[in-house]
């Protein structure tokens, strides 16, 4: 049997796993399997108790960043939030989570939990505004495919669920008015029948990108669509760090385009912008939370998920 590498799911995919799928000796008997369920959900448990919620308005990123949380939202801090999605979900380290909007019911095991908005901000340079119009968009979600695919070879290897992106749920589209680019991706994850929907949103400042992407299942589009204008709406850059205070007489532009903000890939030019943990898959940070929200359906519907 693996060793577990990870706390929470990433523990629970890990324990589940197995060296040689053909092994029946290394698998888990029933007994063994609903033991770990039951110390994951101890666990958690006892982190939901521990997690401490905000609401109001407050300053994020530095400074940078202004947040009214709505008043039937929650709001988890940057700390909080990543040791949510790094040690009880198992997700990749990323420097750029400020935090996490969630519902009044949040519970880290998501028994009670539909949804939840990651929030990031990322310093990689002012981005140009485009005529979005202007994209391939078969050729951005053929991009996005293939980086999944290169993702699931490392999923493979740790016996982790792969993941698929299967199309758009919301092809690209660019706000100039927000300076928003808004799109959205169906998931298929190995081990479930369900249809996972992930939405991403881009704000454009100065010199960032405010990051929010939000991790629902497909018959929640709607839900999310409708909350979604309004977290961004309550969402801002501070004063001297919107894209409207940029001069690009005094200033240079940085080398991402918005497909790039789309594809995930980052620019050859774009030197050390970004985080280390940000320069592969940027845009796929909403789709690492992926894996883990599906085995919380498939744990509260009682399916067990074998890659």
């Amino acid at each position: 049997m693996q060793k577990p590498l990870m706390t929470g799911c990433a523990l629970l995919f890990s324990l589940m796993s197995i060296a040689d799928p053909l092994d029946d000796s290394l698998r888990l008997t029933a007994s063994e399997e609903a033991q770990v369920i039951n110390q994951l959900n101890l666990r958690l448990d006892s982190a939901d108790k521990k997690l401490k919620f905000r609401s109001g308005s407050f300053s994020l990123a530095d400074g940078r960043i202004r947040l009214q949380v709505p008043d039937d939202l929650r709001f988890i801090n940057g700390g909080q939030s990543r040791f949510v999605l790094e040690q009880l979900w198992g997700n990749s380290p990323d420097s750029s989570v400020i935090g996490m909007i969630v519902n009044r019911k949040f519970s880290v095991n998501r028994s009670a939990n539909d949804f939840s908005f990651v929030i990031g901000y990322n310093e990689i340079g002012h981005v140009p505004d485009a005529d979005v119009s202007k994209i391939d968009f078969p050729s951005l979600l053929s991009q996005l495919q293939e980086h999944m695919e290169a993702a699931n070879d490392n999923r493979k290897k740790f016996g982790y669920n792969t993941m698929k992106v299967t199309g758009w749920a919301g092809e690209p589209t660019y706000d100039a008015k927000q300076n928003m680019l808004t799109w959205a991706t169906e998931i298929s994850v190995s081990g479930t029948e369900e249809r996972i929907l992930n939405y991403e949103v881009r704000l454009l400042g100065r010199s960032g990108v405010i990051t929010i992407s939000a991790v629902a299942t497909m018959d929640q589009l709607a839900t999310v669509k409708e909350l979604l204008p309004r977290i961004v709406e309550e969402i801002q850059f501070e004063s001297g760090f919107a894209y409207s205070d940029f001069k690009p007489e005094r200033e240079t532009e940085g080398t991402w385009k918005l497909e790039d903000l789309v594809t995930g890939k980052e620019p050859e030019n774009a030197g050390k912008t970004m985080s280390t943990s940000r320069k592969v898959l940027f845009s796929l940070g909403g789709l690492a939370l992926a894996a883990g929200f599906a085995f919380s359906i498939s744990k509260r519907k009682g399916r067990s998920m074998q890659a």
